[in-house]
């Protein structure tokens, strides 16, 4: 669940990690942490299973 550490003092609700978190759950994803852009904060990666990947031109449809 999501929850604010008391005296933070960072902008934005924080929901969208908790939001990512629960979607890449329910989809069998895996969210990792990364560094953030220009060396501030931190990123996060969604790695997709197979069956949500795209297929290219060169790959058989099914």
């Amino acid at each position: 669940r999501f929850y604010r550490v008391p005296g933070t003092q960072q902008t934005g609700s924080g929901l969208g990690l908790a939001i990512a978190r629960n979607l890449a759950d329910k989809i069998g994803a895996q969210l990792r942490v990364t560094e953030g852009l220009d060396d501030r904060g931190i990123g996060f990666i969604i790695d997709l299973p197979e069956s949500y990947r795209p297929q290219t031109e060169s790959e058989p449809r099914p």
